[in-house]
């Protein structure tokens, strides 16, 4: 079956009473979604074993001092790499559905080849400025590795929303899986040939970026037809710069909520705690990303074809059945993560990092909400009101600067990491209560609270554990708290789990 068609209703489904058929509606982009989820797993899984690996090697490899300027680095390319690309990449993925099915794809190519050369231009001088920028704070080398760096994952980053978004989940876990050994292997090449220098870690990303860039151009203009390569202003355009440009402020102050407690802290705690956080939080967002990124490259296009089947009604219900399932995980990740954290840290960590190990819960806990908040606010992308996510975003990025500023001095990378859980269910918060103008985000509370109480006695039973070495206590913790969380959940959903084990509609 088409896939696109897997989301219509079909003839004989008009026969159903309303409620039946409004339930098979929900329950069949349900049912893609968590198959896509399964598909797209590969593409983090893989990723976050290197990144794994990466924390595990560079730990042992470089001092707090040396993986905190990388860190630094890092943390500037990002928000500059978001002003540059995502006012232009997030229509390009939000759109082509649309235009697509509407058999548009000539003016959508245009208008792509147009912000192409936009973003290429712009990202040319900002690559310039920036390695200029750090080669004054901290070498030549990393600065040119940073300039480098931000003009190849700009242009990356704004054709790649176009690969998940055309329901393509294989090239998008190739890219993803490749990207990531990539990136460690060149990291690993130029220090062991070269030397231990924190640029070598900036060289290896961009390198990475470099090989795959031709396939994607490839892969997309296939998907796209040939770009053409000319600029006018459209009504095209505007559109998609008026969607696009809230967008991009959006990501910048997510991007500050993501990095700008490292700036915090490099100015009033220096590089070396800046080191010890930043591989904590690496590790966090590794384990996040694991969860939520399948369940959102999922999510994305499946919500993107009922919208252009004016499916309205039965996207809220698919939002909010996503959110209960992805938050239902989340915890049971959650859980996991706290019972082993110290014994975890121990084992991956070189012996200065271990200290950290503190931060590695709140930060995965805002990093849940946050993704959990992506998928709530997709009824203001849908309906082109991404000023109010903005608006939010912006209050969430300010709340968590004035509270680093009020609070590292004194407590350090712990308060970055407890400011930044507060900051992230801000954002939730305001955008949970403001959905209800748009596509209402509904979140089951009552299975939410029980799961959080089935994991609280799964936590308490695995602390019960005492064994060495450190490893088997860490397993044997895990396992006993999987073991109960996941029977109660069972127990709490198992009617809904049967269903689906059975492919049978509700």
């Amino acid at each position: 079956m088409n896939i696109k068609r897997a989301f219509r209703i079909n003839i004989g489904e008009t026969l159903l009473p309303d409620a039946a058929r409004a339930s098979s509606a929900v329950n069949r982009p349900l049912r893609r979604f968590a198959q896509d989820a399964l598909r797209y797993l590969p593409a983090k899984l893989i990723p976050s074993v290197a990144a794994f690996a990466s924390v595990f090697i560079f730990t042992r490899i470089f001092t707090p001092e040396d993986y905190g300027i990388y860190s630094l680095v890092i943390s500037i390319v990002a928000p500059v790499a978001v002003v540059l690309t995502e006012w232009a990449a997030q229509p390009t993925g939000r759109f082509f559905s649309e235009y697509e099915r509407q058999g548009n794809l000539q003016t959508y190519r245009s208008t792509l080849g147009a912000l192409l050369m936009v973003v290429g231009v712009a990202g040319c001088i900002a690559g310039i400025g920036l390695a200029v920028f750090i080669s004054h704070l901290w070498g030549l080398s990393i600065g040119l590795a940073a300039g480098f760096l931000l003009l190849i994952q700009s242009f990356y980053s704004l054709i790649l929303p176009i690969i998940p978004a055309s329901l393509d989940p294989w090239f998008y876990r190739f890219l993803e899986v490749v990207r990531a050994l990539l990136q460690l292997g060149f990291s690993l090449s130029l220090i062991l040939l070269l030397g231990t220098h924190p640029a070598f870690l900036v060289w290896g990303m961009a390198l990475g970026f470099a090989v795959l860039s031709p396939l994607l151009f490839q892969r997309v203009s296939k998907k796209v037809g040939g770009l053409q390569w000319s600029f006018h202003i459209t009504s095209d355009i505007r559109r998609f710069v008026r969607y696009g440009l809230p967008m991009m402020v959006w990501f910048f102050a997510g991007q500050l909520l993501n990095v700008g407690d490292r700036y915090v802290l490099q100015v009033f705690r220096g590089s070396t705690e800046v080191g010890i956080y930043s591989a904590n939080y690496s590790l966090a967002t590794g384990v996040a990303s694991l969860l939520s990124a399948p369940v959102m490259l999922a999510a994305f296009p499946i919500i993107m074809y009922m919208w252009a089947d004016r499916q309205r009604e039965n996207i809220r219900k698919t939002i909010s059945s996503m959110t209960e399932w992805y938050l239902l995980l989340g915890i049971g990740i959650l859980g996991s993560t706290l019972v082993t954290a110290r014994d975890l840290i121990s084992l991956v960590f070189g012996q200065a990092f271990r200290e950290g190990h503190t931060a590695l819960v709140p930060v995965l806990a805002g990093q849940i909400l946050w993704q959990a908040s992506i998928l709530g606010h997709k009824g203001m992308e849908l309906t082109e009101n991404t000023k109010v996510m903005l608006k939010w975003a912006c209050v969430a990025a300010v709340a968590n600067f004035g509270l680093n500023i009020l609070l590292v001095p004194s407590y350090g990378y712990l308060a970055a990491a407890y400011t930044t859980l507060f900051s992230y269910g801000l954002y939730a918060f305001l955008i949970w209560r403001s959905s209800k103008y748009y596509i209402a985000w509904d979140i089951h509370f009552k299975s939410i609270g029980l799961a959080s109480l089935i994991a609280t006695l799964g936590i308490i039973l695995a602390y019960t554990a005492r064994i060495e070495p450190v490893l088997w206590q860490a397993i044997l913790r895990a396992g006993i708290f999987l073991i109960v969380y996941a029977a109660g959940v069972f127990s709490l959903k198992r009617k809904e789990i049967r269903r689906a084990l059975k492919g049978e509609e509700q």
